[in-house]
Parts: structure tokens; sequence; C-alpha cells
């Protein structure tokens, strides 16, 4: 399959606030990954970025990505554009999720028994008399970012793991983790 690399531009005023020296340009090319791109691929693309004087780039996996998320494949698909942005003395951004919203690891936090990871809701249900009753429902998509559980896994599955992968990184080459809603 074609490799297809969809580029969201975000501009980020905050990207003053983190403590590594920040780019001279707030631009952040927030690129979505699909298909299996090679290091040639990456070299290319943070080329092209880095020839227009863009400084970041935001790794952003989602549907039509043909590594699995977080697998050993997916991991040295990071050090390749990690290690390509930084001999082109470019910044990366880690983005936490497959897709959105952040917080279930694609699946992993409420996966192996972990259903009281997933989200629940208040449901009020009307009798048609004017009265109510309450109960409480599960979802069962995603996961309950509230829940300290759901929370310490979705950390240990994700930012752990790339900190883990990638710490003589962080703080010069790895800006930041993104995280969406």
């Amino acid at each position: 399959m074609r490799t297809i690399l969809l580029v969201i531009t975000l501009l980020f005023a905050s990207a003053r606030a983190v403590s590594a020296p920040s780019p001279a340009s707030p631009v952040i090319n927030m690129t979505a990954i699909t298909g299996n791109p090679s290091r040639q691929d990456i070299t290319r693309l943070l080329g092209t970025y880095h020839d227009a004087g863009i400084e970041q780039f935001l790794i952003y996996p989602r549907t039509g990505l043909e590594i699995e998320y977080m697998s050993d494949e997916w991991f040295r698909f990071c050090r390749d554009c990690i290690e390509v942005a930084d001999s082109l003395g470019m910044k990366i951004w880690l983005y936490d999720e497959y897709n959105w919203p952040s917080g279930n690891c694609r699946g992993a936090v409420t996966a192996d028994g972990h259903e009281d990871c997933y989200p629940k809701g208040l449901i009020f249900d009307n009798d048609g008399r004017g009265r109510y009753s309450t109960r409480v429902a599960t979802n069962a998509i995603g996961a309950d970012i509230l829940n300290p559980e759901a929370a310490s896994r979705f950390v240990s599955l994700t930012h752990e793991r790339y900190y883990e992968a990638f710490k003589p990184y962080f703080g010069n080459v790895i800006q930041a983790i993104f995280t969406d809603e």
C-alpha cells in the first residue's frame, strides 16, 4: 500500500512554554502517519519541512497505519523520526494515542479484565409522569480518564514506554507528548 502522510499544521503559541529551548517558529506540523513509512520517506518528509523553515513535527498515528501501534516496529519508526529530526536540528512532539481521544492506548487500558476502566455516565430515565430515576451506564468505548487506575494504566502503557525508549532525546529533540481531549 502506498504511504500517505496527511499534514495538519498547528500553531502553538504555548510551544515557548516547554522547558527546552524553543524553536524560532511556533509551527508544528501534525503529520498523520498512515501506511508503513520507510526511513527514506521520513528523511524526505522532514527534509522538506526543514527546507521550508518548519522546525517541529508531531508524530500522529491514525487510521490507515499499517504498523501495530506501540509495537517494536512502531518504536523503530519513532526512533527513525527522532534520529532524522535530530540530524536536521529539528524538534519532535509525540502523540500519546492511536487516533483520539487520548486515554486508552488503542484499547489496551481497558483490555485484559480492566472493564472497570471504561467511562461511566449517569442516565436519567423519565417514567412519563414527571418522576425520574437514575442509573449508571458503562460506555465500552474509550477509557475513564478521571479514574486513577485507568489514568495510571494509560501513562504506564504510553508515556512511560516512550520515555524509557527515548530517554536521551527528551528535553532536547523530543519537546513534549501531545494529549488530545
